[in-house]
């Protein structure tokens, strides 16, 4: 059980959107994986960064992370990496939409799965506070986003950078083959 809301960024969207978490919370990012286990300071770009994950300052809760050894096919070399495990802390996570894709199948989103509140940890108050706070983020999305349907991903709300990007690609796309 948990809400969710289908939204695409660009890298200015995701600048403009982490000014507005730190301006509403005290927050902290975490990357699904990551070559360490701390913090990052905003939504990096590259191959490992495709899940984020977002925690307010007001739920006191700690990460925890898994080592994973992982083997680089081209030079064999092993790399640790650190994979974020508990998912059942007052988190945001943020996974990026692909806007490049002429017709993708999963948005992009923003989810907040409530599991936090059934460990105890907080009680139904803090259930309660979270849950205006995500209020509170979905709406900054809808007051800057456009919905729009994008493939079977369904209707997504495009905040500008993402929606420019999104149309610009559009317009070179012939859409899918007849049959």
């Amino acid at each position: 059980m948990g809400r969710q809301i289908a939204v695409a960024m660009d890298a200015t969207d995701e600048r403009e959107f982490l000014d507005f978490l730190r301006g509403s919370a005290v927050v902290v990012l975490y990357r699904d994986w990551a070559s360490t286990p701390a913090a990052v300071d905003a939504f990096e770009r590259d191959a490992y960064s495709g899940t984020f994950w977002i925690q307010n300052g007001a739920f006191p809760w700690s990460p925890s992370f898994k080592a994973v050894d992982l083997q680089d096919e081209a030079s064999g070399a092993t790399r640790q990496y650190f994979r974020f495990w508990d998912r059942e802390g007052p988190l945001i996570e943020y996974s990026r939409h692909p806007i490049h894709l002429p017709h993708p199948g999963v948005a992009g989103r923003l989810y907040w799965s409530k599991r936090f509140a059934t460990r105890g940890e907080d009680g139904a108050d803090g259930l309660e506070a979270f849950d205006a706070w995500f209020s509170q983020v979905t709406r900054w999305i809808r007051k800057r986003g456009t919905r729009r349907t994008h493939g079977t991903a369904g209707a997504v709300w495009f905040l500008p950078g993402a929606l420019a990007q999104w149309e610009s690609s559009r317009s070179t796309d012939p859409g899918p083959p007849n049959r």
